[in-house]
């Protein structure tokens, strides 16, 4: 029946793999977590064979096939009760000792390097003394390094959890090595043959069929030179049924003549410049948790980096004052920062037990419970608080809910406002509670509380409260009475005024009644409020991602960073001009932000996440943020008095310390929910780091593996080590930025001098004629020629060439105009490219439109270049810098506003002086000499007149 079963096609598949690849993914399902009849087999199939050789024979074919290497801990391991072989009568029990040694020098003398490492691993099982099974385990590692290539050119996952082994670095790097070179090598090779057999087919031109079929353009240079002739046949086959008039077709030209482009660059590579040898990498250190399983990741071209900076002060929360038992799944909820004291909302999940009256054990659940930590930052003294069990519905879902007012906690949890008293131990329940729950908030040393119906100032020590806004009062007693209060955010204004951010303004508090200052800043998550600004932050979701400063003492509001908005939104007003431009590679959303002495620090996650697997249970029991190119994050670093950032490269290390950082790696653009947990703040002399997931979303995309396996805790560095470093970098951008200053006012000066042919230090209209097609000279006139400075050459602006007055257009004056386009092409590419891939996509394409009035892209419409069509495929086989060029230049053209009547003479003519049809140029000299020629007299209405 066993052998039935095996031979079923499927279940036969899923163990003799064949040249398939076969990785963890499948094999760990099939193989690992589900009964298979080769488990069976191996752990039981002796006892259904005659003689102990039967049983040898079915050993020998299962370890036929390399995925035994996912079972074989089976057979490795076996208690008396159930041997490797047995006998049913007295004969076979005599030679039970000799077959087995027989078949152990058989799997010794192999040539399949995978039966002699089940040889040794046997050995290893079987050793009687630690000498022993280290001297079978020191052969085996020989095998496997004499084998190192064949192994990893294996179709079978080998090393996946160290092939039944336990976890070592070396066998992980095995199985990375694995992934990077077999399992991307197989799937590229599947998808060239799958690419060859499309060129080959010749099938009419499918845009979504030929998109997904070369997606993946990894070639080798061989592969290449093999796709070249496909690539000219399939392009001829679609030449011969081109339509001139047909737009797909000529798309589909466009395409292929892409292709063709890359694989041509891949098969005949230019010459590489010698590099210099360097040092290969060393092995990574191996990690703290004894088991783990890596999660490949994309291949990715490693980092130079040198400045890393260690970061390894970390700071564990206690938990052995909180007086229960089996505390697991510890999380910090909110962070605050009180003066020198850092003020922690914690969570963590406890084994709660009930008892009867008699005092008789009568169940025990697991439950989350609350608790508080305070780090006295001077001494790095902790003290931890336990808090009641709250019912779920009674949780406060507010940030700020928990703060420290001169020198005591308070908090406003399970509808009750509450203050902890030390000499009992106990939280004593305020009198001004009233069954709701309320946002808190520690301003010029008052305490208030709010929520989206009120505001107060809690006075009396707690006994009572002032009434500074309510929407339930009737009739209105103060101006914010009748507004929409949000979520409101209370903090210090000017003069130690008291300030409130609404849903949609900010007011300030005058002593009797709200004065309204201007519109609220937008945000999407809650404020971070320190004693110098408040920084408003917006998710990148249905806001563009930006940072917003609020000086306390300035009242003036500073757009600092921005990114463009996740979802396009034409409804949403424009976005503003940030004080700083981000680098295109770092995205704003989820990044940990801080303001610190005019400059502004974000912490950009450049980890990779990896989980820890118990090998026995097939079960996840931690996850690691381990360091790509040597670090874990980097801080980026904006300052007031440059463009451009400065960054240091930050490695969290410590035995048990949870980084601050959620394994998403650099340049991820994780969505709203998938905000990296991370937090910093900053103090006078400290940056303080963690991990932190808030309890009104779900961090991490839902992940809760994040801190999986580590301590719960903070990071601190002090700050002077990183400003020193900092200023290094300043001074460097500064020399370069005065170095590239200099270098241009030189070019400036010897073109000058190259123009100014007569010396007397203008330049005469004689001379800018001559210099009109010199592109240096139109470069450093683009400001003079665009002389509003929108990136557009209009019409009037066309006067700059006319540089004789002679109201003609001559050919160094039209070069001229030709050089000015193209050089505006290619800084509106630069500008609006913002993921970097050389073109405009469609929402890239629609921002380079905003800049310009509806009217003008409704007449770029109507002039056959409608907004949607630029990014997905471009005409006649040009290149996305001409595409933009036509762009520009149409728009030039509609800029002359020839009249209907002039433009049918012009087109229906169109012959030269030697009675040849006008070509585009002759045309467009035409059209700009009669806007010349007749200013205001050819005009067209416009369109909306």
């Amino acid at each position: 029946m066993a052998g039935l079963i095996a031979q079923a096609p499927t279940v036969h598949d899923s163990y003799f793999v064949g040249e398939r690849l076969a990785t963890h993914d499948e094999l760990t399902y099939t193989m690992g977590e589900h009964p298979s009849i080769f488990r069976c087999k191996t752990e039981w199939g002796c006892f259904w064979q005659e003689h102990p050789e039967e049983a040898i024979a079915l050993y020998r074919e299962l370890m036929s096939s390399p995925v035994f290497g996912y079972i074989h801990t089976s057979l490795w391991h076996r208690e008396m009760v159930r041997p490797r072989l047995i006998a049913w009568n007295e004969a076979d029990q005599k030679r039970l000792p000799e077959a087995w040694k027989n078949f152990t020098q058989e799997l010794e003398a192999s040539t399949n390097v995978l039966l002699r490492m089940e040889a040794k691993a046997l050995a290893m099982s079987d050793a009687t003394n630690a000498a022993q099974a280290g001297a079978a385990k020191q052969d085996w590692w020989s095998i496997v390094r004499s084998n190192r290539e064949e192994l990893v050119a294996n179709n079978v996952e080998l090393f996946y959890l160290g092939w039944g082994m336990g976890y070592d670095p070396e066998a992980e790097a095995l199985d990375q090595e694995y992934w990077d070179h077999t399992v991307r090598g197989g799937k590229t090779r599947d998808t060239f043959a799958a690419q060859k057999q499309f060129l080959k087919e010749n099938k009419p031109f499918d845009f979504i069929a030929f998109a997904n079929a070369f997606q993946q353009r990894s070639y080798s240079q061989t592969q290449a030179l093999e796709l070249q002739p496909l690539i000219t046949a399939y392009k001829s086959n679609l030449v011969a049924q081109a339509d001139s008039h047909d737009l797909r077709m000529s798309g589909a030209l466009s395409h292929v003549g892409f292709l063709e482009k890359d694989v041509n660059r891949i098969a005949n590579p230019p010459p590489a410049n010698p590099q210099p040898l360097t040092a290969s990498a060393s092995a990574k250190p191996a990690p703290v948790l004894p088991l783990t399983k890596v999660i490949p990741s994309p291949t990715r071209t490693p980092e130079a980096v040198t400045n890393v900076m260690t970061v390894d002060q970390f700071l564990a929360i206690p938990l052995e004052s909180l007086t229960n038992t089996d505390i697991s799944d510890v999380k910090i909820t909110a962070h605050h920062l009180f003066g020198d004291k850092l003020v922690l909302d914690i969570q963590y999940s406890a084994m709660v037990y009930s008892f009867n009256q008699n005092g008789d054990w009568n169940s025990t659940r697991n439950t989350a419970l609350p608790a508080i930590a305070v780090l006295d930052l001077a001494s790095r003294h902790w003290e931890v608080i336990g808090r009641p069990e709250v019912d779920l519905s009674a949780q406060t879902r507010f940030y700020p809910h928990t703060v420290l007012w001169r020198g005591e906690l308070f908090e406003s949890e399970g509808r009750q406002i509450s203050r902890y008293d030390p000499r009992t131990s106990a939280w004593q329940v305020l009198p001004v509670s009233d069954g709701e729950n309320y946002e808190l908030f520690v301003v010029n040393d008052q305490l208030y509380g709010a929520n989206g119906e009120q505001i107060f100032e809690i006075v009396d020590g707690g006994k009572s409260t002032r009434i500074l806004a309510s929407t339930r009062r009737q009739p209105p007693m103060s101006l914010l009475d009748r507004e929409d209060l949000g979520m409101p955010a209370l903090f210090a204004g000017p003069g130690h005024s008291l300030q409130v951010s609404t849903r949609g303004k900010i007011f300030t508090w005058t002593g009797s009644d709200w004065q309204q200052d201007y519109a609220a800043l937008k945000t999407s998550l809650p404020p971070v409020i320190s004693p110098e600004e408040v920084l408003f932050r917006t998710d990148g979701f249905n806001l563009a991602a930006g940072i917003t400063r609020l000086g306390i003492e300035t009242n003036q509001p500073e757009f600092l960073v921005g990114q463009k908005r996740r979802v396009d939104n034409p409804n949403m007003p424009p976005e503003q001009t940030p004080l700083w431009q981000l680098p295109k590679e770092l995205t704003l959303t989820g990044v940990a932000a801080a303001w610190h002495q005019e400059s502004l620090y974000l912490l950009e996650d450049h980890s990779e996440a990896r989980d820890i697997i118990d090998p026995k249970q097939h079960l996840i029991t931690g996850r690691q943020m381990l360091p790509q190119d040597g670090y874990h994050a980097a801080l980026v670093c904006f300052s007031r008095d440059l463009p451009l950032p400065q960054k240091i490269f930050l490695k969290f290390e410590h035995p048990t310390g949870n980084p601050p950082v959620a394994g998403m790696g650099s340049g991820s653009r994780p969505s709203p929910w998938a905000a990296s947990p991370a937090w910093m703040t900053v103090t006078t002399n400290l940056l303080i780091f963690g991990v932190e997931q808030p309890n009104f979303f779900t961090p991490g995309g839902g992940n809760q593996r994040t801190g999986m396996g580590y301590q719960t805790g903070i990071w601190l560095q002090p700050i002077a080590p990183i400003e020193s470093r900092i200023a290094g970098q300043k001074q460097a951008q500064i020399e370069e930025q005065q170095r590239t200053a200099a270098q241009a006012e030189q070019a400036r000066k010897d073109r000058f001098a190259k123009i100014d042919l007569n010396h007397n230090g203008i330049i005469d209209p004689d001379e800018k004629e001559a210099a009109l097609d010199d592109p240096a000279f139109i470069e450093s006139q683009l400001e003079n020629i665009d002389t509003n400075h929108d990136g557009w050459l209009e019409a009037e602006e066309l006067a700059y060439f006319d540089a004789n007055q002679n109201k003609i257009l001559e050919p160094k004056e039209q070069k001229g105009i030709e050089l000015t386009i193209t050089l505006l092409a290619q800084r509106a590419l630069k500008k609006f490219d913002a993921n970097g891939n050389g073109r405009l996509e469609p929402e890239e394409y629609r921002e380079f439109l905003n800049a310009r009035p509806a009217a003008v892209v409704q007449s770029l419409a109507r002039d056959g270049m409608p907004a949607h069509f630029f990014g997905r495929e471009t005409r006649g086989g040009n290149s996305p810098l001409q595409e933009l060029e036509s762009v520009l230049r149409q728009q030039t053209v509609a800029g002359l506003h020839i009249n209907s009547m002039m433009m049918t003479v012009f087109t229906s003519r169109r012959e030269g002086p030697t009675g040849t049809p006008l070509n585009q140029q002759e045309l467009f000299k035409a059209m700009v000499e009669f806007y010349w020629q007749h200013p205001g007299g050819g005009v067209r209405p416009q369109p909306g007149r």
